[in-house]
């Protein structure tokens, strides 16, 4: 019977739950478990300004996936959103957790986009997208936030099957 239970190796993001933050551009939440075990929670939200609508995932800190040794991607590849280099963010998960580094490292987000590709989290149109942070969350415990743009404008990059829980306090 032990073989049913789900363990996770890693704790759940601990996340701002002050959902009367939530406007219209925060469509929704959801709180879920990759493949191997690893805990998440992901927001989809937009821009109004720009027609940017995106989504950030808060993994926990994986050493693995943080490895900046070898990569193939590079900003000059097209791999990378001009955009996404100014980290426009609607997002509320977050608020409240100390920043550790803004910061992106493309042989580290490369890492990242590729193991939520892999968990079937997201579907890149053609290539990669994204920014991503690393803080620290209410728990002190080290989180990775990864930033990815589904679409800007009419132009469409990646997309989710995950189902977002509306904010109830919008």
């Amino acid at each position: 019977m032990t073989d049913d239970l789900l363990t996770m190796i890693y704790p759940l993001p601990v996340y701002n739950h002050n959902f009367v933050l939530a406007q219209k551009e925060n469509f929704g939440y959801v709180e879920g478990v990759l493949f191997k075990d690893i805990p998440f929670v992901a927001e989809k939200w937009s821009d109004v300004k720009t027609g940017e609508i995106s989504v950030s995932f808060l993994l926990p800190y994986i050493k693995e996936l943080w490895d900046d040794s070898v990569s193939n991607i590079c900003e000059n590849n097209g791999n990378i959103l001009p955009e996404q280099l100014k980290c426009r963010y609607n997002g509320i998960l977050t608020e409240g957790m100390l920043v550790l580094s803004e910061s992106i490292i493309f042989t580290v987000l490369e890492q990242h986009v590729v193991f939520l590709e892999a968990a079937g989290a997201i579907k890149f149109e053609k290539c990669y997208n994204g920014a991503i942070k690393l803080l620290k969350d209410y728990a002190d415990n080290l989180v990775v936030e990864v930033i990815i743009s589904l679409q800007i404008g009419a132009k469409k990059y990646a997309a989710t099957d995950i189902k977002f829980i509306e904010f109830t306090d919008k």
